[in-house]
């Protein structure tokens, strides 16, 4: 924009000058021809400045139509043009000038009745698929290389939580590809991708920060960089959560998870038999209570219980009874640790069924949960899995899919169990990244959910600059939603079916963490991506968008009649400059004529 204002500034000033030396000569001979050449001059030296994209007509004649997107690879270009002849190359990318290549601002204008399109490169986007409108095409596709593949993260975290980093990279080099993360400056983890190798990684790291932070995952070649992508990530603080543990008896178990709650800060008591009618009381970080009894007083001051089977089966009808009232109606969450196979109709069992192995070997348990792997085995006798029946949610399992921690919902409250007895085999090992997910994820998961007055969420998984993306808002309030983003004002549409759901389209101008001020006068933060980010993982979804077209869209053997498209073009420059040259010529020429 300056650059224009200075440009128009700046012949326009010369201009005025070039007229005032002409009106104030003596020498009013050719005049008016003098005037208009000193126009056409400034005029034609400010267009050289400036791009004029014009949009002509142009007759296909051939059914065979080439498309060079980006990715493209010159060989298969050239083998393709050599063996189908096409009157003309296009492309969907301006930056895009071998071959002459034509730029089509829209792809649309491809669709000929029985036309064949050949794509060459990486393919189309979802919406240039959609505006080919059925037509067949033929895919060239290229190979993805040296880049990310695949990416996904647990962006919105709270304080002490694991960010768990998974993707893909393609190594095509003849060297190892070494992947880092790194955020404020400090490399956090990494791993290796081998000489060329497509490969899974995984990275973690637990954020020593509080609020918004941009992270980096970087590919290296030795020293040098291959590719450095941004990771957005948003700490929040974490409000200590308040649990009873219920134990039946003293155990390694219950005695390194309450080291784990300590040292995390949680806000506990323990309620541990030692023998007939007789309890062993802990607090930490909690003030005294009595927890003779299960009483609705004592629940109210908690969010997750987390009891043995066996000390639930011993507690009275009423307790239980007080309990399973206050997960559905209060949202309590209850974790039952299934140190024994009892067989109950219960509350906290009827939908957990178990299912036992057939021997009693010692077993090595490789886990996952959300598809991300746990780093280490653990060891447990016996393993005991939990049956996936409708109304449930696996949360962890191994290898096989068999689950060892499960969920349900009951009411306002969540039920999770799990059957893994001995998770301190983590502590003593030495592993407490995964001691810590595992007993998170439970917590998480159980943990009475907090009212959120606005949520926020953008339609895209990576929204970019110049690019529309659907903000979505679901909020509790009534009342129109007046939101800002940034500096814009957006206008809020109303689902007609969830009251409570409201769109905007909005076009992010900048890159980077964006605000947006709601109708109560807090500020939710969303990032926006430049247009450069993630390029391996936007080609790979072009790629399988574009292959999955071409397989349903097979090119038909009648051959298209000639057409006619408009495609986009810059009007030459040098016509302006040839106006230009004659122009000043012209004044030239007078001027030595007349002094003569």
């Amino acid at each position: 924009m300056y650059w224009t204002l200075g440009v128009l500034l700046g012949c326009f000033l010369q201009l005025a000058f070039l007229l005032w030396q002409e009106y104030k000569r003596p020498n009013k001979a050719w005049l008016p021809l003098r005037i208009l050449a000193s126009l056409l001059a400034v005029v034609c030296l400010a267009c050289l400045a400036f791009s004029f994209p014009i949009r002509t007509e142009q007759t296909a004649n051939t059914s065979a139509v080439v498309l060079i997107t980006e990715g493209y690879n010159d060989d298969s270009v050239q083998q393709v043009i050599k063996r189908l002849q096409p009157g003309k190359v296009y492309t969907n990318n301006k930056t895009i000038k071998a071959f002459n290549a034509v730029y089509l601002p829209e792809i649309g204008q491809l669709k000929q009745q029985g036309a064949t399109v050949h794509v060459l490169g990486y393919g189309l986007t979802e919406n240039e698929r959609m505006e080919l409108n059925n037509s067949p095409i033929v895919f060239h596709s290229s190979a993805l290389k040296n880049n990310f593949s695949s990416i996904g993260w647990n962006g919105e975290l709270t304080s002490g939580e694991q960010l768990l980093v998974q993707g893909k990279f393609v190594n095509s080099s003849s060297a190892a590809t070494k992947i880092v993360l790194s955020g404020l400056g400090v490399n956090l983890d990494s791993t290796m991708i081998g000489v060329n190798q497509t490969s899974n990684f995984q990275l973690k790291a637990i954020p020593a920060h509080l609020d918004k932070a941009e992270y980096l995952i970087t590919a290296l070649s030795g020293k040098d960089t291959i590719v450095s992508e941004p990771l957005p990530v948003k700490v929040a603080a974490s409000e200590p959560l308040r649990l009873l543990v219920l134990a039946s008896s003293p155990d390694f178990e219950n005695k390194f998870l309450k080291n784990w709650l300590s040292e995390k800060g949680y806000q506990f008591a323990v309620k541990t038999g030692i023998s007939s009618n007789r309890f062993d009381k802990e607090y930490v970080n909690l003030a005294a209570t009595p927890l003779d009894r299960i009483t609705s007083g004592l629940l109210e001051k908690f969010d997750v219980i987390i009891a043995d089977i066996s000390a639930l089966a011993k507690l009275p009808a009423t307790d239980l009874e007080t309990i399973r009232s206050y997960v559905s109606g209060k949202g309590l969450g209850l974790v039952v640790k299934a140190d024994s196979l009892v067989k109950s109709s219960a509350f906290y069992t009827s939908l957990f069924p178990f299912v036992e192995t057939r021997d009693s070997l010692q077993h090595m348990v490789k886990l996952r949960m959300a598809g991300l792997d746990f780093s280490s085995a653990v060891k447990i006798d016996q393993p005991v899995y939990i049956r996936n029946v409708p109304g449930t949610q696996s949360l962890i399992h191994d290898q096989q899919m068999r689950i060892v921690a499960n969920s349900a919902t009951l009411g306002l409250g969540k039920i999770i169990v799990t059957t893994l007895p001995s998770t301190y085999a983590w502590q003593l090992s030495g592993n407490k990244s995964d001691y810590s997910t595992y007993w998170q994820t439970l917590l998480t998961k159980a943990a009475r959910k907090k009212a959120m007055p606005n949520v926020w969420a953008a339609s895209s998984a990576m929204p970019s600059i110049n690019e529309e993306t659907q903000l979505d808002l679901q909020t509790s309030n009534e009342i129109i939603p007046q939101v800002q983003v940034g500096e814009n004002t957006i206008a809020m549409e109303q689902d007609i079916h969830l009251p409570y759901k409201w769109t905007a389209t909005y076009w992010p101008a900048k890159r980077g963490w964006q605000t947006i001020s709601n109708t109560d006068g807090t500020i939710d933060w969303w990032y926006v991506f430049d247009t450069k980010d993630w390029t391996g993982v936007k080609a790979t979804k072009k790629i399988e968008t574009t292959s999955q077209y071409a397989n349903t869209h097979q090119p038909l053997s009648t051959q298209a009649s000639p057409t006619v498209l408009y495609v986009e073009k810059e009007f030459p420059k040098i016509y302006f400059f040839i106006v230009f040259v004659i122009c000043c010529g012209l004044l030239w020429f007078e001027k030595k004529l007349h002094n003569h």
